[in-house]
């Protein structure tokens, strides 16, 4: 696909372009929120070590539930078709 033209001035044009942003933006953090945590657990052996670190500060007896919600997170937001928000990025 090519990129696509529409009016970010709009109500909806607004929307896509935020999300489109946020999404752009989501990928980036979870990048490296993931790379910081992978660091603090042993890539993720120790998912416990998320519990104490200053980084996170994750409750007690929640570090693996943490661990693999953020790891599902960024393997879900990577699922966005790299085309299609290229195609929709007016910004």
């Amino acid at each position: 696909m090519a990129r696509i033209s529409y009016n970010t001035s709009t109500i909806g044009g607004s929307m896509v372009a935020e999300a489109v942003d946020h999404i752009r933006k989501g990928r980036d953090l979870l990048n490296r929120a993931v790379a910081i945590a992978n660091a603090k657990s042993g890539g993720g052996v120790t998912p416990a070590n998320l519990e104490s670190s200053a980084e996170f500060g994750v409750a007690t007896g929640e570090g693996s539930t943490f661990y693999t919600a953020i790891n599902n997170m960024k393997t879900n937001a990577a699922t966005v078709s790299d085309t299609a928000i290229a195609d929709l990025d007016n910004g």
